[in-house]
């Protein structure tokens, strides 16, 4: 949906996502989405390198929960298969991420996205958890490093005591790339089940979080000579 001029994020929205934006959102905008999260929204948020030039504003609307977003796309030597993409074979052991130990994502230039470094004791403040990350030989373009960066994190904030919000609890899923969710890569590794596992996680759907999600099956028919069958 579009946010611009007196459109709200509709009251039935169950969950909004932003899918790699290329150009700066208005402000208008980007209080809208702020008072979204803020009411018990849902969000998953996905960052294109193609906005490394010209920063979208959601940076600033995620460093309200937590969240920070370098404004750089990562170079990992380690984990590289092609040009421009980064491997993330290690994971935590949050819900979205506990099935993937044994798989990887395969990110197309991300940006660093982890837990903002400032510490805060106040009992409301969101939990912030990183979900993927980088080998610990990874650098910025700067020459930052080397590190190992996170490249995904989770959001979650529950109700104020005394304070009663229109949706319940918030949750965000950020990631430093967009591109590993188009038809080209949402099936390589396990690209595609992090997608499922995220918007289980945002939804509160933990039934649909058990194991990895169904394989297609492949059929292959061999043709074979008598002499053939023989032998094998």
């Amino acid at each position: 949906c579009t946010l611009i001029g007196t459109n709200t994020i509709p009251a039935d929205c169950n969950l909004l996502i932003v899918a790699g934006p290329l150009k700066p959102l208005a402000e208008a905008e980007r209080e809208k989405i702020d008072d979204y999260l803020r009411q018990g929204g849902r969000m998953l948020s996905l960052f294109n390198s193609a906005s490394l030039t010209q920063p979208t504003g959601l940076e600033k609307v995620l460093n309200a929960w937590g969240v920070e977003v370098i404004n750089a796309a990562i170079g990992d030597r380690k984990n590289t298969q092609g040009y421009g993409d980064a491997v993330a074979y290690d994971f935590s052991d949050h819900p979205v991420v506990n099935a993937l130990h044994e798989s990887a994502l395969q990110l197309i230039l991300p940006r660093p996205v982890g837990r903002m470094s400032e510490k805060t004791s106040l009992a409301d403040a969101p939990r912030v958890e990183e979900l993927a990350f980088t080998s610990p030989e990874a650098r910025l373009p700067s020459g930052t490093g080397p590190r190992r960066y996170s490249l995904a994190v989770a959001v979650e904030k529950g109700n104020v005591p005394g304070v009663t919000t229109e949706r319940g609890t918030t949750r965000i899923v950020a990631v430093g790339d967009s591109i590993f969710l188009t038809n080209h890569y949402i099936e390589s590794a396990g690209n595609k089940d992090f997608a499922g596992y995220a918007v289980n996680w945002l939804l509160e759907r933990t039934q649909l979080m058990q194991g990895l999600g169904p394989r297609v099956v492949a059929e292959y028919r061999l043709t074979l000579t008598a002499a053939k069958r023989h032998t094998v």
